[in-house]
């Protein structure tokens, strides 16, 4: 019985493959200790109104001034952030005006980074752009959570401005926001790709199709509650930072949507784009980050705005959202490319 000789050689030599894959990731890849766990909590603002509800373009805010935003380690009681959040009559994040010599307005879209998550008001990219230059009227489109998908809809709903410019912030990682695969992104915009377009199909549901990805996780995870083994954890872990080549194509094409239909509104768009090395692109077929190349082939003008990872770009260890110094610092990099005859911020 030969098959079964080969059979068991096959089986002992991948129970030993596995347990010396076991072994060195052990010893090379010793978990850390996350015992530390985060609180956080919005207030209410100072009408006594709760912070969140939902908008047709994504959960959103009720307008007021929220005073009491705070983020702290509950074991230690360390306070990672305590700021001041003003949300506008748009159910978004106002930007203090510091002049009113406002020959041109400039609006950022994404997500929390362009919201400026743990930030004051005066903190934020949009701000640092007023500060940047006398001739600009700055409005801050982002919000928590927010990808590409709701900067879309979000788009499509603002008021026209001809020559206005569109500034989208992102990165990859919108590519798992864009299709509807983190639990948060339950009633955001829901968008398909159907014949290389994309198509609004309307909101996005708790318990839609997440893709292999997040199921081969999800099946990782539940193995690993009883077998404790370290390198089904990191594979989980490798998982969690890769996405579906469908995934990347919705998030490129729905950058692509974004572009062409501020050019349509008479509006001039730019993509500002952060790498991020960590993520692993292996699972969509690629070994490289393809976005660069996407944006120069399909004649999408971008800006790279990546930033150095030191601890004086961010807020903390345990949270990684831009610190002021750099939205600061991305600011002036957005204001040489766009040659707009900027001040020198002081980004001390």
């Amino acid at each position: 019985m030969s098959w079964i000789k080969n059979f068991l050689l096959v089986l002992i030599a991948s129970l030993l493959s596995f347990l010396f894959v076991e072994f060195v990731s052990r010893h090379t890849f010793p978990k850390v200790s996350m015992q530390n766990s985060i609180y956080g909590s919005y207030g209410s603002s100072e009408t006594g109104v709760g912070y969140r509800k939902n908008c047709d373009h994504g959960w959103c805010a009720n307008p007021g001034i929220y005073r009491n935003v705070i983020k702290k380690i509950e074991e230690t009681n360390e306070v990672i952030y305590k700021v001041t959040y003003t949300i506008g009559p748009n159910n978004l994040r106002s930007t203090p005006r510091v002049n009113n010599n406002d020959n041109l307005l400039i609006r950022f879209f994404g997500g929390s980074f362009v919201f400026g998550e743990g930030l004051n008001d005066n903190q934020t990219l949009s701000f640092y752009t007023q500060l940047a230059s006398n001739n600009i009227e700055s409005q801050n489109l982002g919000f928590h959570g927010f990808g590409v998908h709701n900067a879309l809809k979000l788009l499509e709903k603002t008021a026209k401005s001809k020559g206005a410019m569109n500034l989208l912030l992102t990165g990859t990682y919108h590519a798992h926001r864009s299709g509807c695969v983190p639990s948060y992104s339950s009633n955001h915009p829901w968008y398909e790709l159907i014949d290389n377009k994309v198509v609004y199909k309307g909101f996005c549901s708790s318990d839609g199709d997440k893709g292999w990805i997040v199921h081969t996780k999800h099946f990782l995870q539940k193995i690993n509650s009883y077998l404790k083994f370290r390198s089904l954890e990191l594979l989980s872990d490798y998982l969690s930072s890769s996405f579906t080549s469908y995934q990347l194509d919705l998030y490129k094409n729905l950058i692509k949507e974004f572009y062409k239909t501020s050019l349509d509104r008479g509006e001039v768009p730019m993509v500002l784009y952060m790498r991020d090395d960590r993520r692993s692109f292996l699972t969509a077929g690629l070994l490289n980050d393809p976005m660069p190349v996407y944006f120069k082939t399909n004649g999408i003008r971008f800006i790279d705005v990546t930033l150095p990872i030191e601890p004086s770009y961010y807020l903390h260890e345990l949270d990684k959202h831009p610190s002021a110094l750099a939205n600061c610092e991305r600011v002036k990099i957005i204001m040489k490319s766009l040659d707009l005859g900027s001040v020198d911020l002081s980004c001390n």
